[in-house]
């Protein structure tokens, strides 16, 4: 997997996913790498979500999250 470069100006920016090994490869400054149950009853500006293997519970909790851009990794 090639090196990714992620930069945000951005405050509170998260990826939320449950699987972080996937993303160690990943030079993520000022993103947070964080799962579903972390990111219940909390809003950010800008989320990415990798919704691989979640539950449609866990799923919903993650879409849910963004106040301004939401993303979603489907691979």
């Amino acid at each position: 997997m090639p090196l990714i470069y992620l930069h945000f100006h951005h405050k509170r920016v998260v990826l939320i996913t449950k699987h972080k090994e996937s993303f160690k490869d990943i030079d993520l400054i000022g993103v947070s790498l964080i799962s579903p149950f972390d990111s219940k009853g909390n809003e950010y500006n800008v989320v990415f979500v990798d919704d691989k293997d979640m539950t449609s519970n866990e799923k919903y909790i993650s879409l849910t999250r963004a106040l301004r851009k939401l993303y979603v990794i489907k691979r």
